[in-house]
């Protein structure tokens, strides 16, 4: 099994990145009519979901059973999938009417680029045949 001490840093650069690009591009979302706040909830929410998903599938790489390594795909799919879809149905029935759309497919932008890292770092985290 490849070992990668430093997995987790791609997910904290990018967390940071689209952080920072939040707090500096206030101003242009605001006229764009997106939400900073919700973005930056998002990005905060992903990068959770990545970390906990991409430890479940490390653990399951040192499993002895070949099925060990799909069962731990899908379960951290399915926490990722249940977990995102709970906190965005809370974040829908708090703020109501004054939900942000326009910040809510900006979250599902960066559920694609998360979920592409993961992939990326997967792969390359799986034992060679």
């Amino acid at each position: 099994m490849k070992t990668m001490k430093f997995w987790y840093v791609p997910f904290l650069l990018l967390f940071l990145l689209i952080g920072g690009t939040c707090f500096l591009l206030k101003g242009q979302l605001a006229t764009w009519q997106i939400s900073w706040e919700v973005v930056l909830g998002a990005n905060f929410f992903l990068f959770v979901f990545a970390l906990i998903n991409l430890s479940l599938q490390r653990r399951s790489l040192a499993g002895t059973r070949p099925t060990s390594m799909i069962f731990g795909v899908m379960l951290g799919s399915f926490v990722k999938l249940m977990g995102l879809a709970t906190i965005t149905l809370i974040y829908l029935l708090a703020a109501g009417i004054h939900k942000n759309t326009n910040a809510i497919f900006v979250g599902m932008g960066l559920y694609f680029i998360y979920t592409f890292l993961e992939v990326r770092i997967a792969l390359r985290m799986k034992p060679q045949a």
